[in-house]
């Protein structure tokens, strides 16, 4: 699938995030921050290097340049929002598949 604008072309990959994960995320990652790329297309960039394991440099050209992906790796391991965001997925896993949820 292919998604044109005025950026530039992206292609869809498998582990891109779905709809019901970037909505969940949002609230955490958003800093109403004027931007060139999406965060939602950051995002898939960085999962798509971790499910891939390609080398920073070799990411498709659909994605934002890999400095740019790189940066905001580094902030948000930094900041501690990874471990939020992974901290809310595996909340709402938890509790779609009927277990108790983790936090106290």
């Amino acid at each position: 699938m292919y998604i044109n604008n005025l950026k530039n072309t992206t292609t869809s990959y498998p582990p891109d995030l779905t709809d019901a994960q970037y909505n969940a995320i949002l609230k955490i990652m958003d800093d109403n921050r004027k931007r060139k790329y999406s965060l939602r297309e950051i995002c898939n960039a960085i999962l798509y290097l971790h499910k891939t394991g390609c080398h920073w440099r070799m990411l498709p050209s659909g994605f934002p340049k890999w400095q740019t992906v790189y940066y905001y790796l580094d902030k948000w391991t930094y900041n501690g929002t990874i471990e939020q965001v992974n901290d809310q997925l595996r909340e709402r896993t938890r509790l779609m598949v009927g277990r108790e949820s983790l936090q106290v």
